[in-house]
């Protein structure tokens, strides 16, 4: 103990020893300052101007054509984190590349992910997976036309260096409706991680049934949209749950002949439509109908249903509160849950394509339930929020994360290309952010999130494109560069060295980092080759391509 106090009290003198010499004479210490390179954010906008086609980003350093974010507020406070959007196009040309993406608040490209699929991805966000923040997102290919409404594919998982791993449940006896071979069977409306580290996935599986209850075939088919939990480390299933075996056909609200089938083997009657599971605890979960405009709590033992909670009726708790009903809604999520009380949130669309016009508009809905179900303690309205000024009609999809750090919600209106984050205020008419990335009726987004996210690629490193300004008499040339390290998080300058050769670099000066892609511009000479670098925070430099002229 007396040799730590002694180290500790030498090493302190040493600093009060510096900070007399350096005071009296600064220029005694040879402290080199860096050399400051002039950079920006390197910002160019296509604009197809055809009323289809969004405008997109181009960049020189990266092949990336990211939509351009059309951004609007008021200024007040957001919640930290990216906007994570998968924009797809409804097959009319709105989308100029289809890729999971996160983005700033300011519109900036964080990153954007490869994938494979032939109809893109959905439901990007960041979960825990064994115990590290990962992100997820399914890709795979959807079904169109008569067959509407669902996927098949597979869960992508990527930690915090963009190493993958996937889940395809290919192991399945699950019939699809796809005439070739499909990369997975997981639908593409959920993947929820419990804590335990399973996963909670949708699967549609083809099955004959007797529809003549309503008003279809004797001899029918139906799309059952089944609910799995799966071992993330082994595949193997651990709980399944079929509608067919607990929910009667007649209770549906899709018309057996719809937009969506006519309940043929070609065209299946999706009678009940699961879009979203999460765990509420070990022994219950949570799955939402968007046929049934219901959503109920089941045993994750047996799969009875305990309790159902209807947007028409209240079902199990009694009458809904005024702007407390929902119909054809996604993504019911429950937040503090205990045993007296749970709360609900829903992105409740209130509409489908066949719906009168006239019906209520799209909203971010939060009630409180009661618990056990009491019907003389009805669901009491917590928050409903829609948009000011603008009666939106959401058919489709849609997201709602309705406890953000700081109160705040954040609501992507799924087959309107557009996210919003609202103020803590109940009745949603504070839009503190807002983004636009297509056109209505050519682009949506399944889901949109807003999530926190740190990560620095291990299997890529920097890109650099370095052009030719203009030429000067003895031999200097001036030239733009433009580094950009899609997925980087960690970092806010550059260091940026030059040379007669790729073998003789040196460093030359820093230039801060702007945007996706920052522009800088610096003299070399005449042949001269351009290298960026910068230092993570372990303090481990990672370098970009040399360029040479």
């Amino acid at each position: 103990m007396a040799s730590r106090v002694y180290i500790a009290v030498i090493c302190l003198a040493s600093f009060l020893c510096f900070l007399t010499l350096y005071s009296r004479g600064p220029h005694l210490f040879n402290f080199q300052e860096e050399t400051a390179i002039p950079s920006s954010a390197y910002v160019r906008v296509i604009d197809p101007g055809d009323g289809k086609k969004w405008p997109y980003r181009v960049f020189k350093s990266s092949p990336l054509r990211p939509p351009n974010l059309t951004i609007t507020g008021n200024g007040n406070a957001l919640a930290n984190g990216y906007v994570f959007l998968t924009p797809k196009d409804r097959k009319r040309g709105g989308v100029e590349q289809h890729a999971p993406y996160i983005f700033d608040t300011d519109g900036e490209l964080v990153f954007a992910a490869n994938f494979s699929g032939e109809s893109g991805t959905t439901d990007f966000r960041v979960q825990e997976v064994d115990g590290t923040p990962h992100l997820t997102f399914w890709q795979g290919s959807s079904t169109h036309g008569s067959r509407a409404g669902h996927g098949y594919g597979e869960v992508v998982f990527l930690d915090e260096e963009y190493n993958e791993n996937k889940l395809s449940l290919r192991q399945l006896d699950i019939k699809t409706l796809k005439p070739t071979e499909v990369i997975g069977v997981v639908d593409l409306h959920e993947h929820q991680m419990t804590p335990w580290n399973s996963i909670l996935v949708t699967v549609f599986n083809n099955t004959p049934a007797d529809l003549s209850s309503v008003g279809g075939p004797q001899d029918g088919w139906v799309a059952n949209s089944m609910v799995f939990e799966i071992d993330v480390q082994t595949q193997e299933v651990l709980f399944s749950w079929s509608p067919l075996d607990h929910v009667l056909l007649n209770e549906s609200h899709l018309p057996v002949k719809s937009y969506m089938g006519d309940g043929t083997k070609n065209a299946l009657y999706d009678f009940f439509h699961v879009n979203s599971i999460q765990a509420v605890d070990e022994d219950r979960l949570l799955i939402n109908s968007r046929h049934m405009w219901t959503t109920y709590l089941l045993s994750r033992k047996d799969g009875h249903i305990i309790w159902r909670i209807d947007g028409e009726t209240g079902g199990d708790f009694g009458t809904l509160p005024e702007n407390g009903h929902f119909a054809w809604q996604h993504h019911a999520r429950a937040h503090n849950v205990t045993e007296t009380s749970m709360m609900i949130s829903w992105f409740n669309n209130h509409f489908y394509r066949n719906s009168n016009p006239t019906a209520p508009p799209t909203s971010g809905l939060v009630m409180e339930l009661s618990l056990p179900p009491d019907k003389t303690k009805p669901p009491r309205l917590v928050r409903n929020f829609v948009l000011p000024d603008e009666h939106l009609h959401s058919g489709s999809q849609g997201s709602h994360q309705a406890v953000l750090e700081n109160g705040n919600s954040f609501i992507g209106y799924g087959e309107l290309p557009v996210a919003l984050d609202y103020g803590p205020g109940a009745d949603g008419s504070e839009v503190r952010w807002k983004a636009r990335f297509g056109h209505d009726g050519y682009v949506h987004s399944f889901r949109a999130f807003k999530h926190t996210w740190q990560a620095t690629p291990k299997t890529w490193n920097p890109s650099l494109l370095v052009e030719l300004d203009e030429y000067s008499s003895d031999g200097i040339v001036g030239v733009h560069g433009y580094a950009s390290w899609n997925g980087a998080t960690e970092i806010s300058k550059w260091n940026v060295y030059t040379g007669s050769n790729k073998d003789d670099l040196h460093k030359m000066g820093l230039a801060m980092k702007y945007g996706f892609e920052t522009r800088f511009e610096i003299d070399v000479v005449s042949d001269g080759c351009v290298q960026v670098g910068t230092v993570l925070p372990c303090g481990k430099e990672r370098r970009s391509n040399v360029a040479c002229i």
